[in-house]
């Protein structure tokens, strides 16, 4: 079986806009399309643009998200796009993804 390397590259971002459209408003939960423009610095440098579809429930803190990033980025001299797909939940007590 072939070795494989591990690596860990870090970077911090900033959120540069935040554009979120009602989908919803029903009585007992609230959707929106969310875009959002990020840069980051660090050993990753770079900008993303995300589309993501929220959903934010009854309870203060509760919601729910996913979406897709466009990265264009450069990391050790190298450059290039991906898209990046995530998914998050969160409550009162914290985030989980």
């Amino acid at each position: 079986m072939p070795a494989t390397a591990t690596a860990t590259a870090t970077a911090s971002f900033t959120v540069t806009n935040w554009n979120e459209q009602p989908a919803t408003d029903e009585k007992d939960v609230k959707t929106t399309h969310t875009k959002v423009t990020k840069k980051y610095s660090g050993e990753i440098e770079g900008s993303s643009e995300a589309d993501m579809i929220m959903a934010y429930g009854q309870v203060k803190g509760s919601a729910a998200y996913v979406g897709f990033d466009r990265m264009a980025v450069s990391l050790n001299g190298r450059s290039g796009t991906f898209l990046l797909q995530y998914s998050v939940s969160a409550s009162a007590a914290g985030m989980s993804s």
